[in-house]
């Protein structure tokens, strides 16, 4: 096959949470970069210095390095229960900043410069949000939480500015910044060089937004990473919906991979599965090769 122009990578516990196992399943796909979260049934910034010593020399051998440290950061927290708005004396956000503080320092252990965020749990919804109303755009930020939203991720962008690393903003089902525009008005209102996007284009579609090319083209200014799955919408009226193979849904990744080579994007396509094939099986090979299919067409 020829060479792909855009650099491959995978969220490493889509296949597997142990590296022994997933790092050659990923080498043996052809891929370049691992996003690192779970390890050894664990969240990454619980890792001991011997784990880390140990997943260091485990990348090195199958020629692998990791593009983000992908914690959860934020993504459970309530910004609209914090008293007063006073961040500084929530025992909790203190624990957040914690896990901040040990994520930069891991990123800077694995010769990486992004670490993952969330924009905060939005309070309607449950679980995983799914079902849940699919509203346009997302939905609405009232003005008032927007204030709060600025003033807590800013706490953690000055953390990043001062370690001269990038944190990544995820758009998420389940975060204020769900969407491309959602995302983006954060990201204006935040203000810091350090504070870039991570683009999850099926995350946008499942959350009421159009990920291409409206929210594409509110988070391009942005962009530092990108995580490609597909999806597809089960019932309307709930708002179920569902993950897919690449290629197989109904996010329109064809016309935003499109929209990435042209914008001349020099950043990780970072499958993250998340499907599962009827067979109980990991559905991470079929998903990379969907994603090799668009991009051979696209060529």
């Amino acid at each position: 096959m020829a060479e792909l122009p855009l650099r491959l990578g995978v969220v490493m516990d889509e296949i597997s949470d142990d590296p022994h196992q997933a790092l050659p399943q990923a080498r043996e796909l052809g891929l370049e970069t691992v996003e690192l979260q779970q390890v050894w049934g664990r969240p990454v910034t619980e890792l001991d210095p011997a784990q880390v010593a140990e997943l260091r020399g485990l990348l090195a051998r199958h020629g692998l390095r990791v593009s983000m440290i992908s914690t959860s950061l934020l993504k459970a927290y309530r910004v609209d229960l914090v008293p007063g708005g006073n961040f500084v004396a929530s025992a909790e956000f203190a624990g957040q900043m914690a896990v901040c503080e040990r994520a930069v320092a891991l990123a800077k252990a694995f010769d990486c410069r992004l670490v993952r965020t969330f924009s905060f749990r939005w309070p309607q919804m449950e679980g995983l949000g799914n079902p849940s109303a699919r509203l346009p755009r997302g939905g609405e930020i009232p003005s008032r939480t927007l204030d709060l939203i600025r003033e807590g991720l800013r706490i953690p962008a000055r953390i990043a500015e001062r370690e001269r690393v990038v944190l990544g903003l995820e758009n998420v089902r389940s975060c204020y910044g769900n969407t491309g525009e959602n995302q983006r008005l954060i990201l204006d209102a935040v203000g810091s060089s350090a504070l870039r996007a991570v683009w999850d284009p099926a995350n946008a579609f499942v959350s009421g937004g159009v990920d291409y090319p409206d929210g594409y083209q509110a988070v391009r200014p942005y962009l530092e990473h990108v995580h490609l799955k597909d999806a597809r919408v089960r019932e309307a009226e709930s708002g179920l919906t569902s993950w897919e193979c690449i290629g197989e849904g109904e996010v329109r990744l064809r016309e935003g991979l499109a929209a990435l080579r042209r914008d001349g994007y020099a950043g990780v396509l970072s499958v993250e599965t998340h499907w599962r094939p009827e067979d109980g099986g990991n559905g991470t090979p079929a998903t990379v090769a969907g994603l090799r299919r668009l991009l051979a067409e696209l060529a």
